[in-house]
């Protein structure tokens, strides 16, 4: 390769590298799951997983088509209560679907029966919640939907 091949690689690669820095300064944070808690809303940035349904399926692909977050569009929001974990609805884009239309037939809220294991929520203090270092955390232990334990800490 010759010097001057080399240096328009050179240039290109950094256009390309100028280009992707400015494409990304615009993304938006990605949406996260909720859970609400003690008047609290927390993020889990770890997303659960939860049974897709055809209408979760039909309302997922037209909000995805608006392309509103970088990632992460039509993510599910939890209610804690009486120890229990229940699935109230998915949001995303300024739409929602409550848990009786995601799930036909079923009540206002389902009990997250799919959630087993240590989910970790922060308390969001700014745009992009999963960037604060002051955020408290809360671990919550989960079987089957059933909450086992709730413990508190500092993130860092």
């Amino acid at each position: 390769m010759s010097k001057m091949e080399r240096s328009k690689m050179k240039n290109l690669v950094l256009a390309a590298l100028l280009l992707m820095s400015c494409v990304t300064a615009k993304a938006t944070c990605p949406l996260f799951d909720k859970i609400e808690y003690e008047g609290e809303s927390l993020v889990v940035p770890k997303p659960t997983d939860f049974p897709r349904s055809k209408e979760y399926t039909a309302w997922f692909g037209a909000i995805d088509q608006s392309r509103c977050s970088a990632v992460n569009q039509g993510r599910p929001r939890y209610v804690v209560e009486d120890g229990l974990m229940y699935l109230v609805d998915f949001y995303g884009c300024g739409t929602k679907l409550d848990a009786a239309e995601a799930y036909s037939g079923s009540p206002s809220k389902v009990l997250a029966v799919w959630l087993t294991g240590d989910y970790e929520a922060y308390s969001p203090l700014g745009y992009c919640p999963f960037l604060d270092q002051e955020s408290l955390v809360r671990v919550f232990s989960i079987i089957k939907g059933k909450i086992f334990d709730i413990k508190s800490r500092a993130r860092f």
